[in-house]
């Protein structure tokens, strides 16, 4: 039987504290180090993402154009009434459409078809009042519920179903993060303390000024009609759905959503401008409802959950990265589709 020598007799074949201490600060070291790498790659897909995202719906409004003889579809397809009316909680006779949005309209070009049909294009009162029949209110609200991956940035952790005081009974709604160039950019109005000055129709009953007006208006558009060139024209472009808003003056409880809180009305607080530059403090407020904090309803920046700036998709159906330091004359100039400027961020 084999005898053990001397040297080695009586010693335990095992790691001793300090062995394994090491061991384990050499795994969180490695750890530390390949975690941000993973991060960073995981980003980097969502990134990649949400640019996909917005070059389908780049070849969706296209495709739509196309059916429509080169129309892109309008921001809002409700009737024009009275807003103040409206805002009033009263019920005005809508005799024309639904009020839903321009991601309504391209539903058949990202293979959504089914939601659609389920829409009864034509109806009346099945927005604000929520009048028909009971079919047709339990077909809107389950398309209201419907989370449409296309119309979500992954980089976005912000729940996208959210309850809202515009929702028939509380129903929630399926948000989106991608919303329509509304205009250039106007300078702060005071909504508080006097009238309520509105800017863009069918609000306004002055036009918004040619050289104002943005890429993807109210009013459906022909691509003849893009006269800075579609490829110098942002059309669409992010945006980070926030915090809740609040009212916008005086007493009583404060409202219940977020920014762009639904992909499917044309009420979803959804809409950008180039008054501010990409992800200006101003993305966490609710533009057009939100004062209090500093925000104002003119003030719709682009904004996004990505470092350094925000994914645009431009007329041509390019999707191009501004960055959030990028000179706002120019970021503003690129907001308007007939404004006639040379220098665009498309352009650089």
């Amino acid at each position: 039987m084999p005898r053990c020598r001397a040297a080695t007799c009586g010693r335990r074949l095992a790691f001793t504290l300090i062995e394994l201490l090491v061991v384990i600060a050499i795994i969180a070291i490695l750890i530390a180090l390949l975690l941000p790498a993973v991060q960073q790659a995981r980003e980097a897909a969502r990134r990649s993402q949400c640019r996909n995202n917005l070059k389908q719906i780049g070849v969706a409004l296209h495709n739509y154009a196309d059916t429509f003889s080169e129309h892109f579809p309008p921001v809002v397809t409700w009737q024009r009434v009275n807003p103040l009316n409206y805002w009033a909680g009263s019920c005005r006779p809508w005799t024309r459409s639904p009020g839903y949005s321009w991601r309504a309209r391209i539903l058949p070009y990202i293979e959504q078809t089914a939601l659609y049909d389920r829409l009864h294009w034509g109806q009346t009162g099945l927005h604000r009042c929520f009048g028909g029949t009971s079919q047709q209110i339990a077909d809107r609200n389950f398309v209201l519920q419907q989370l449409i991956p296309t119309y979500l940035c992954p980089s976005d952790a912000t729940d996208p179903i959210q309850r809202h005081w515009m929702t028939a009974g509380g129903v929630t709604a399926a948000g989106t993060n991608y919303a329509s160039m509304r205009h250039r950019g106007y300078p702060t109005r005071t909504v508080c303390g006097g009238a309520m000055v509105r800017n863009s129709r069918p609000w306004s009953m002055t036009p918004i000024p040619k050289d104002q007006r943005g890429g993807l208006p109210i009013e459906g558009q022909q691509m003849r009609q893009y006269e800075d060139g579609l490829s110098n024209t942002i059309m669409v472009g992010e945006v980070f759905r926030g915090k809740r808003f609040r009212r916008m003056c005086g007493s009583g409880s404060n409202h219940n959503g977020q920014r762009c809180w639904s992909w499917l009305e044309a009420t979803g607080f959804c809409g950008v401008d180039g008054t501010r530059p990409p992800n200006h403090p101003d993305r966490d407020l609710i533009t057009w409802i939100d004062t209090v904090d500093g925000g104002n309803w003119t003030s719709m920046p682009m904004s996004s959950a990505h470092q350094g700036g925000v994914f645009a998709m431009f007329g041509d159906g390019a999707v191009h990265f501004i960055s959030e330091s990028v000179d706002l004359r120019v970021l503003q100039n690129t907001c308007s589709r007939a404004g006639g400027e040379s220098e665009t961020v498309s352009a650089q």
